[in-house]
């Protein structure tokens, strides 16, 4: 089963200077145990190896990424926390250029071979061919107009250099943290949406 890992861990400091972490020896806390009437600093950070080595012996799929920021939350007055992740499952389509090794994703604005349906390279202009096992000769489509051989009318062999259609499934989680508080009455929410890769913008 393809399970993302998770890359941030959550650490909560109170007012009485305790903290609850998401994770005590390798062992994860639940989220509602957080006390929001103590709660003043809310804080995600990524693991370190040491952890992942021990959060994952249970197989709770972490990973240490070092060079990730650490986003901290200071919840005054009456700040109340938020914060939750999204899981994402998306199919991504490309293909693939067999002459160069290039992967593209095919779009309307691209060029396209007309007659056989075959995209062309961005990278190296390459496209499908027909190709005479007799002759050893390879022709464009517009050489041809019934696939045969120009040269000894035998029938061509159509190589696919493009035109082949691959798919992969890609999976992702957004950190979304923040808070709510009352102003003149009305309840107003601040939230971030922090990416994988570290990058945050507000939503």
């Amino acid at each position: 089963m393809n399970i993302r890992p998770i890359v941030y861990k959550w650490i909560c400091y109170y007012n009485d200077g305790t903290e609850l972490h998401q994770y005590t020896h390798g062992q994860p806390n639940s989220f509602n145990k957080i006390n929001q009437d103590k709660l003043i600093k809310f804080v995600l950070t990524p693991f370190t190896y040491e952890e992942e080595k021990e959060i994952n012996k249970d197989k709770i799929h972490v990973k240490s990424v070092s060079f990730l920021p650490t986003f901290t939350l200071n919840l005054i007055d009456d700040r109340r926390l938020i914060y939750y992740r999204q899981n994402f499952i998306q199919t991504e389509e490309f293909h693939f250029c067999k002459d160069c090794n290039t992967e593209f994703q095919y779009n309307s604005s691209m060029e396209f071979h007309s007659q056989y349906p075959s995209p062309i390279c961005p990278n190296c202009k390459s496209h499908d061919y027909f190709y005479c096992n007799r002759c050893d000769k390879k022709y464009d489509f517009e050489q041809t107009s019934n696939g045969l051989c120009p040269t000894c009318k035998g029938h061509l062999q159509r190589n696919r250099i493009t035109s082949n259609r691959s798919s992969r499934e890609k999976r992702w989680i957004d950190y979304i943290i923040g808070y709510q508080e009352t102003i003149s009455g009305r309840n107003s929410k601040f939230l971030l949406n922090i990416k994988e890769t570290g990058d945050s913008e507000i939503i």
